[in-house]
């Protein structure tokens, strides 16, 4: 007579892993405890459960028993002693690089095709394919499916036009894929993970393993791990023990279970395994209120019309059963990750208490991280974080960020502020960096280009020298030593990029070896031991080994394919967390009970996130291939819900908004929602717990806020500047703050990162242009008046000839001004004796009690007429020039105090003089 399957049922509100480790340590499953206990093999589905299952077995006396992590969905299963034989499993960048050179062997063939045109001469876009090319053949290979079940789900009526694109594809792929796999030496790393568990089934039904063999938490996601599970529980030591099996569900419902319902997994699995639901053992009778309140949240639709019945008189038990339940429905995700930051923060002060906040949304995970930063609270989070945020693997993102936008002065700047730049001087590199963006790459008109940046330098350096007046402070304050040193960086700099930045097809791996050579010169004090240069290495090793499939590419195109798998790899901080709160995926979670869990992000299309059939496989086609429906995912994530659901303390959180978008609750907050209705509870009282408010006011300053006065500067007398120019006065009456800010506290804005030329740049071109021409013709107007006035223009804004505004706006409105000023230069020169241009004046005032005070001015023009002079002012834009009533009035002395100037004999080369016209 055939052995019966044993199988068992951990129910849920239980803590596994310790019910699981105190049954082994009284003889589970043989009942014997006089076998050693380093005899059990144990099979867990992480390697966070094996490691907690070690802790909770471990004692002065035992010797453990081998505990494994199985693996589960996106799990990586650990490699069985039986898988020595077998192939390698092809790595992800060997992959990518195999299906990128199909898919351009495809558009080589078949550039008719619509998908071959958008694709065609990026390898880029070529690789996009792939990748999803790779997730078809994963999801396949997992579930065994065949590659040519492809081409029968294809063969449906509605298809014809599309049908003949993807099928050529496909079929290029079937054909030639395994062949490069065996030509290789490879295998699909999926293949291989079945592979694996088949042969180890197969190893446990041979009895090649002998002592307790127990299986744990699996739900048997996939055909060759249900294989594993039948192995081990018809073993005649063997046990598989399910998590969370409902025995008090109806036999209607549980026959017609949908993929949406959390027991979908497990009935799938027992069918598969041959074995009616009640001859599971369950290791307890699994009855409390919340687990209750659980099986009504998800009860199947196919039962919804039985509420009213199920739930009569059930108040006080769906009291009792929300006792310890928090429910949390934040304004918005940032006061959710706050408020559960909180939450964590509270729980540490519990001694030995520990918590947990599961989630599958990445972005909330890494708000909360964020905010338990204010208290310099570092938490353990499984998933970590992308490489790009560490060490080289972020200075390569860089580098590749501005490969992408032709050096854009963002993405340079991105580099030159680099925590890892240094040239092998960090603190040098620093300084010199800092030279190089306010002196040159924040001019005017510069907007980024590797070329550009050489130039950029040259130029300020001409500027500095020719008008060291108008700079900003921080320039003035260089030295001829700060000067040398900001050109030798950028030479250095310059040379270090133009390596990669070579827009030529080479082979990956010398796109590889000369980024290794610009990191070197870049980075050369970069830490090789540190734990995200090492993790950063290694994946630069897996690109390198892989190198031999790669097609050609461009600079920019090797160094976004290495970003993007750099992004892709990710890094966990070991050490500085704290030791009692963690962020857990759905799957690690799963038999993991800490005293409070947190589970976030409820929300539709977060958890349980939007079913997707991928771009390959619609629905028909997934049921024609006998796939799992896409709709498989978000039974699973219930299931991981129910179970996290029933832990003694648990806290729901969900959003109302994300920034301007709506969110909706998820499917089980909302039923949640109608049951407390149904018993005449105010939900939303519920929703708003002391935690929210406090989440609320944590930046809200104590006592009353007031509003801000205007600046009312009131340096003492010492301090305050005695030197002004004219126009220095026109602000001092407008805008004495900013008198005060650049005078007293010399402050000076920074010019805008890529800032196009504005009206003050526009204004002191032109206003070069005229002194130049005034100044060639200071007796009488030249005949060649007008071709001079333009020769000045066009020279004073050569420098700029690249800024399309300039060359197309600029000069054009220059050329309609030089028209306008040569036809009345010749009604201004009636009776003008002589023209002064740009002139220099400079008087003393003595201040009584205060002492001698400097006015300063630079008129524009100064023309000397028969009887007395006239000051011209020169204004670019109608906004900027004064009127008559502004004049008398004293808001705008400039010209006034220009005509006391000139009065008083403080203009250069000029006698004293009344002024007839200003």
């Amino acid at each position: 007579m055939a052995a019966s399957p044993k199988i068992y049922s951990c129910p849920t509100g239980l803590d596994p892993l310790a019910e699981l480790a105190r049954r082994v340590l009284t003889g589970f499953p043989i009942n014997d405890r006089s076998v050693p206990l380093h005899q059990w093999t144990i099979y867990v589905p992480t390697l966070r459960a094996a490691r907690t299952l070690v802790r909770k077995l471990a004692s002065d006396n035992a010797v453990l028993p081998q505990i494994r992590a199985l693996g589960d969905l996106d799990e990586d299963i650990i490699q069985l002693e039986t898988a020595e034989d077998l192939p390698r499993a092809i790595s992800p960048e060997q992959r990518l690089f195999v299906l990128t050179s199909l898919v351009q062997d495809w558009v080589q063939v078949s550039p008719h095709h619509q998908i071959a045109e958008d694709i065609s001469g990026s390898t880029l876009r070529a690789a996009g394919l792939a990748e999803s090319l790779g997730q078809l053949i994963d999801k396949l290979e997992t579930e065994e499916i065949p590659f040519d079940k492809i081409a029968e789900a294809y063969d449906l009526p509605d298809l014809a036009l599309h049908r003949e694109t993807i099928l050529e594809l496909l079929a290029l792929v079937q054909e030639q894929y395994p062949a490069k796999l065996d030509a290789l030496g490879l295998m699909g790393a999926a293949a291989r993970r079945n592979k694996v568990l088949r042969l180890q089934a197969a190893h446990v039904m041979a009895g090649h393993v002998k002592g307790p063999l127990i299986v744990a938490g699996s739900t048997g996601s996939n055909p060759a791990t249900r294989v594993l599970l039948q192995a081990v529980a018809l073993h005649p030591q063997g046990a598989v023990v399910l998590p969370g099996l409902d025995k008090s569900m109806s036999d209607v419902d549980w026959l017609t279970l949908q993929p949406t319902h959390p027991q979908y997994g497990l009935s799938q699995l027992l069918l598969a395994l041959a074995v009616p639901r009640d001859e599971v053992e369950e290791f307890e009778a699994a009855h409390n209120n919340r687990l209750w309140l659980a099986r009504e949240v998800t009860r199947p639709s196919s039962s919804a019309e039985l509420w009213r019945e199920a739930l009569a008189g059930k108040a006080s038990q769906f009291q009792s059963a929300i006792q310890d339940v928090t429910l949390l429905a934040a304004d918005n995700r940032h006061l959710e990750a706050r408020s559960i930051a909180l939450a964590l923060r509270k729980e540490i002060e519990v001694p030995g208490a520990t918590a947990a906040l599961i989630t599958p949304d990445r972005d909330l995970s890494l708000r909360v991280k964020a905010e338990l930063l204010r208290w310099n609270i570092a938490i353990d989070d499984t998933a970590g974080e992308p490489l790009t945020r560490f060490g080289l693997a972020s200075l390569v993102a860089a580098l590749s960020d501005a490969l992408a936008t032709g050096f854009a002065t963002a993405s340079v700047l991105q580099i030159l502020h680099h925590p890892v730049l240094s040239f092998g001087n960090r603190q040098a590199t620093a300084q010199a960096a800092r030279h190089l963006e306010i002196a040159a790459l924040r001019q005017q008109g510069f907007d980024g280009g590797l070329n550009n940046i050489e130039a950029a330098v040259t130029r300020a350096r001409q500027e500095q020298a020719l008008d060291p007046r108008h700079q900003h402070p921080a320039v003035k304050r260089m030295t001829a030593d700060d000067w040398l040193n900001m050109q030798s960086f950028a030479a250095d700099l310059i040379s270090a990029l133009r390596v990669l930045a070579k827009d030529e097809q080479k082979a990956f791996a010398t796109h590889v070896r000369d980024l290794r050579q610009a990191l070197q010169v870049l980075a050369p004090d970069a830490d090789p031991m540190s734990i995200e240069n090492i993790a950063f290495e290694a994946s630069l090793a897996n690109l390198e080994e892989a190198a031999d499939l790669a097609p050609v590419l461009h600079a920019h195109e090797a160094l976004i394919t290495i970003a993007q798998r750099l992004h892709k790899a990710t890094h966990r901080v070991p050490d500085k967390v704290h030791p009692r709160i963690f962020i857990f995926g759905l799957a690690e979670a799963r038999m993991l009970q800490p005293d409070l869990v947190v589970l976030g992000g409820l929300n539709e299309a977060h958890w349980p996130a939007q079913p997707d059939p991928g771009p390959w496989l619609n629905r028909p086609m997934h049921e024609k291939m006998k796939l799992a429906a896409p709709e498989r995912l978000i039974g699973l994530t219930a299931h991981d819900f129910v179970e996290g659901f029933c832990r003694a303390r648990v806290m729901l959180t969900w959003s109302n908004r994300d920034q301007q978008e709506p969110l909706v609750p998820s499917r089980w907050i909302m039923r949640l929602r109608m049951l407390a209705e149904g018993f005449g509870i105010d939900f939303e009282a519920l929703c708003k717990p002391a935690l929210l408010g406090l989440a609320r006011l944590i930046d809200v300053p104590a006592g009353k806020l007031e509003p801000t006065q205007k600046p009312r500067p009131t340096p003492p007398v010492t301090a305050r500047p005695r030197h002004y120019s004219v126009t220095d006065i026109s602000k001092l009456n407008r805008d004495p703050y900013a008198i005060y800010a650049r005078k007293i506290l010399a402050l000076e804005p920074l010019e805008r990162i890529s800032a196009m030329g504005d009206p003050r740049l526009r204004g002191t071109l032109f206003h070069a242009a005229i002194a130049r021409w005034n100044a060639d013709q200071p007796s009488r107007q030249s005949p060649e008046s007008l071709a001079t006035l333009l020769r000045y223009g066009d020279e004073v804004m050569a420098h700029l000839k690249d800024d399309p505004e300039i060359s197309l706006f600029w000069s054009r409105r220059f050329q309609k001004i030089a028209r306008w000023l040569d036809m009345i230069e010749r009604s201004l020169r009636l009776n003008a004796v002589r023209v002064a241009a740009e002139v220099e004046g400079r008087m003393e005032i003595d201040v009584p009690e205060i002492g001698p005070f400097i006015l300063r001015g630079n008129a524009d023009r100064i023309d000397i007429l028969a009887g007395g002079c006239r000051i011209i002012d020169y204004k670019t834009s109608s906004s900027a020039t004064p009127g008559k009533g502004e004049v008398e009035a004293g808001w705008e002395p400039q010209l006034t105090l220009e005509a006391a100037m000139l009065a008083a004999g403080a203009f250069e080369g000029l006698s004293p003089h009344e002024t007839a016209e200003l």
